[in-house]
């Protein structure tokens, strides 16, 4: 799958390993904006060009997520997206949330804010690098309102087993709220296992800055109450008392106050028809397969592993111990290998575009350094 870099900006020329924070831009997505910035000028005839290219956006991510277009709708990104359903979800006084130590704190944060209504948030905290089902049997009760997990965490590439969490929060009539920013694109996401799904577009998705994806399963659309409204989330917005009061809409786009950022939407629809074309199954096994590689190349050489050895444990993120990741990050760039580093961490973000030579190179390189900005 190597030679698919062909399809991107740049790669023939660098090792990019930057995913997980900012993914390379496909050259078609050019054309997508291109064609965007056409269909700006036709007027009507373009708005439904709008239309036409969001509902294909939907009908791609429903075939991701093994879903109803009629389920997603979107937001000005992921953040966004999780303060929208938090906002509408009436939480009862004295529940409990929980979450995990792996998660990044946009999903964490709306969550804090449920205290000042009583809501207590549960904390599980990781086993080498892993949430463990027992250790969250050990705080979840008939008191827990929401599970909300990170499907692959962007610390170390854990990959929860959403099926084997959807089987515990039934037992206690709790929903299960994942971010797949990290998994949507890279790895299998089944929504079938979730009552809300949140996504940013900007990293393995392939796309661009401006929309959150936001699945909302059919039974659960109609437990929301949004507290914002906007032309776009009610039933009629043309109505003869419509300066008087409004009715909100019975889909999902009731979450939508107005138009999206079309440019990223046209490019978002291009990025996914491209990944369905190439196979989330098949991204998934390469990605497992290189991530294999890398890993056995940094225990050998004795570098502190932070993420799970097993493929069906991981997505696309692999992480060892840094003393000082941002210095290594800025090293490795000298030699055009790209990488995250910080918060005691070197993150390398493997994709279908990556090969072992790569990784090869990236050894070297991380070798040349190890007891100077790694070892701790």
């Amino acid at each position: 799958m190597r030679n698919l870099a062909q399809q991107f900006i740049g790669l023939n020329k660098k090792t990019y390993f930057y995913t997980g924070a900012e993914c390379p831009s496909l050259l078609s997505n050019e054309s997508a904006v291109k064609q965007y910035v056409q269909d700006k000028s036709l007027g009507e005839l373009g708005r439904k060009r709008f239309y036409k290219i969001e509902n294909k956006l939907k009908d791609n991510l429903a075939k991701m997520l093994h879903c109803k277009s009629t389920e997603i709708s979107f937001s000005g990104n992921a953040s966004e997206a999780m303060n929208n359903l938090i906002d509408c979800l009436d939480v009862p006084e004295k529940s409990n949330i929980i979450i995990n130590d792996l998660e990044y704190p946009s999903v964490v944060f709306p969550l804090l804010n449920l205290r000042e209504k009583g809501v207590e948030i549960r904390t599980v905290n990781h086993s080498n690098g892993e949430i463990l089902q027992k250790e969250l049997e050990k705080l979840i009760d008939d008191n827990t309102f929401l599970v909300a997990v990170s499907h692959v965490s962007f610390v170390n590439g854990y990959k929860h087993n959403l099926k084997a969490l959807r089987k515990l929060t039934n037992r206690f009539n709790a929903l299960l709220l994942v971010d797949a920013t990290q998994s949507l694109g890279v790895s299998k996401v089944n929504s079938q296992y979730c009552d809300f799904i949140i996504s940013s577009s900007y990293k393995w998705l392939l796309g661009a800055h401006g929309v959150g994806v936001c699945y909302v399963s059919e039974q659960m659309i109609k437990e929301l109450h949004p507290r914002r409204v906007g032309w776009r989330s009610v039933k009629e917005i043309f109505h003869d008392e419509r300066l008087e009061k409004y009715e909100y809409s019975n889909e999902v786009t009731k979450l939508e106050l107005g138009y999206n950022a079309y440019p990223t939407i046209y490019m978002l629809e291009n990025s996914t028809t491209f990944l369905l074309e190439v196979g989330i199954a098949n991204i998934e096994q390469r990605v497992g397969e290189l991530g294999d590689y890398l890993i056995q190349q940094l225990k050998t050489n004795g570098f502190t592993i932070l993420s799970p050895e097993l493929a069906e444990n991981r997505g696309g993120n692999i992480a060892f111990k840094a003393l000082n990741g941002e210095a290594v990050m800025t090293e490795l760039l000298k030699e055009d290998i790209h990488v995250w580093g910080g918060d005691g961490r070197v993150r390398v973000s493997i994709n279908f575009y990556n090969d072992e030579s790569q990784i090869d190179q990236l050894m070297g390189a991380l070798i040349a350094l190890k007891g100077e900005m790694i070892d701790e």
